[in-house]
């Protein structure tokens, strides 16, 4: 969750008819830059992670008034945005958690491919559906990558990406400008006034 305040105290009259030009001027201000730093986030956020594997679609900006503007990971995706942007300590994983791992094991690792050629990766060797014992091959191998997985990140947890934190210090000073442009034709207009 990253969330843009800007404050600017005015000293002297204000003039009433400008109000609504102050305010313009400063929405579109936090509009380029809760865009700016929601475009960022989704950048800096792994592919193929969250619920049904869209964590990065899932990163929305929004422009709550004219001084405050807020970029968040909306709808189902929620709970993981958090656990990949600060990362997870050791400790037990939940049936739901085990689930998301197989799911990511099947998008990520392709676990039916045996081989895979170096320069095009293509896959040369693949797993066939039909087993010789005990179900099918593709499942076991997808069984079979997730159990080492939970248990990788149930032994020694993960670190975090960061993606909010990262753009919020790429994005600071591009903001930062950006206000104080605002400000500067605001006070041009109050100037002319």
């Amino acid at each position: 969750l990253s969330v843009i305040n800007f404050k600017w105290k005015w000293t002297g009259s204000f003039p009433k008819e400008l109000a609504s030009v102050v305010k313009e001027e400063f929405t579109k201000a936090m509009l380029e830059s809760v865009k700016g730093l929601e475009t960022e986030v989704a950048q800096g956020t792994p592919v193929g992670v969250g619920l049904g594997g869209h964590l990065r679609t899932a990163i929305r900006g929004e422009v709550l008034t004219h001084l405050r503007g807020v970029v968040a990971v909306t709808g189902a995706s929620a709970k993981y945005g958090d656990i990949i942007e600060i990362g997870r300590r050791p400790g037990p994983i939940s049936k739901e958690g085990v689930a998301s791992i197989m799911l990511w094991v099947r998008r990520k690792l392709r676990p039916d491919v045996l081989a895979v050629e170096r320069l095009t990766r293509r896959a040369t060797k693949r797993i066939t559906t039909k087993g010789k014992r005990g179900g099918n091959p593709r499942e076991r191998a997808i069984k079979s990558v997730t159990f080492l997985v939970a248990r990788k990140i149930r032994e020694k947890g993960f670190k975090g990406k960061f993606m909010f934190q990262k753009a919020e210090k790429k994005m600071a000073r591009r903001i930062a400008q950006r206000f104080e442009q605002a400000k500067e034709t605001v006070e041009r207009l109050m100037s002319d006034k």
